[in-house]
């Protein structure tokens, strides 16, 4: 690893935060590229998360702050389209003037359908839980969320932090391609996030 990228992030919460910079540490791994993890939000939801890399972007883009080179937003798709969501953060970045790349994770509905979506790994990570088959994607709220406890559940583990605390065991187990074939939102930001440090190289 010879280079380091700053890499600047903006979740919705520890849950976003802790699955996300998990799978960007692998991909980097992969990449034998060396990433700063910087956090910039990881609380508050979508509406926080959008306020913030607004004044984000206006600042950096003002040069009070350093240039990030990417930055990765984490918003839940919350059963709308990839494509809207994503636009919508790729526009506010364009009209902002921030010429690096910006990756989009949109778990569809929620988060914690991509805890879940790796049953092999979960397994691993968790030993003795029971993770259920996910159906191809549902909109009920709570559903994925209820389905992750009772994974935890299984194996005797009552997490503290809803389960964002072993995200960082199940990333390490997963599979990144098998998830990516058995969810489109995974696949999209896998992809996106592939490409963007593959430039930072």
């Amino acid at each position: 690893m010879t280079s380091v990228t700053r890499v600047g992030y903006f979740l919705e919460d520890i849950a976003h935060a802790q699955f996300v910079t998990a799978v960007v540490q692998r991909v980097a791994d992969g990449l034998r590229l060396s990433v700063t993890h910087d956090v910039r939000n990881a609380s508050g939801g979508r509406g926080r998360v959008l306020h913030e890399l607004r004044n984000y972007l206006r600042d950096m883009c003002a040069g009070h702050l350093e240039m990030a080179p990417l930055i990765v937003v984490a918003i839940d798709g919350n059963c709308s389209r990839w494509q809207r969501r994503r636009g919508e953060i790729v526009d506010m970045a364009r009209r902002a003037g921030y010429l690096g790349n910006v990756v989009c994770a949109v778990p569809n509905p929620h988060i914690e359908r991509w805890y879940l979506v790796d049953t092999e790994a979960f397994r691993k990570a968790v030993p003795g839980s029971n993770p259920r088959q996910l159906p191809a994607r549902k909109c009920k709220r709570d559903y994925y969320k209820t389905e992750l406890i009772e994974a935890f559940r299984a194996a005797g583990v009552i997490p503290q932090l809803g389960g964002a605390e072993y995200a960082r065991e199940i990333v390490a187990e997963m599979c990144l391609d098998r998830v990516a074939r058995r969810d489109s939102a995974f696949r999209n930001f896998l992809a996106d996030l592939r490409t963007a440090l593959k430039a930072c190289c």
